[in-house]
């Protein structure tokens, strides 16, 4: 079962969810401080506080307050700005809709890469708005275009 529609974004760490206008895949590869593959390798909906919770449980929807957190393996980087550390892992979690109950099976989430788009800020690293998982392993060469066109004008 999925639950990829957002309303709006909740970083880890962050306590207040942001709107964002959709981002176009160049407006994605410009924005990006780092552009890597990953492999989705667990989600779980949790509360605010950080508990799992349970199949069965409210999620997300109207007047829910939970997050949807997934981590996923880190693999090839396609660009990266300056020395930004990559991590192994990354994780994050989500206050969005799509989801309203914890199927009873737990979540289902499709096996294989994805491509993130993530900006430094400070020194945490952060998804772009519809980035997270919207692109595949089929917009790479669409993808590694942008790359190739928007070093080039610098």
């Amino acid at each position: 079962m999925r639950g990829w529609v957002f309303a709006g974004l909740l970083f880890v760490g962050s306590a207040q969810a942001t709107s964002f206008a959709p981002m176009s895949m160049k407006e994605r590869v410009q924005s990006s401080d780092l552009i890597i593959e990953v492999e989705t390798e667990h989600v779980d909906c949790r509360t605010p506080e950080g508990k799992v919770l349970e199949p069965g449980k409210d999620c997300t929807g109207p007047g829910v307050n939970n997050r949807l957190h997934y981590v996923a393996k880190a693999g090839n980087v396609l660009f990266k700005r300056g020395s930004i550390q990559v991590p192994e892992k990354i994780e994050f979690s989500f206050q969005g809709m799509g989801i309203t109950t914890v199927p009873d099976d737990g979540y289902k989430f499709e096996k294989g890469a994805r491509i993130y788009f993530l900006r430094q800020v400070q020194d945490q690293l952060i998804p772009l708005h519809e980035a997270f998982f919207d692109a595949r392993m089929d917009d790479k060469k669409e993808i590694l275009a942008l790359i190739k066109k928007s070093k080039k004008r610098k």
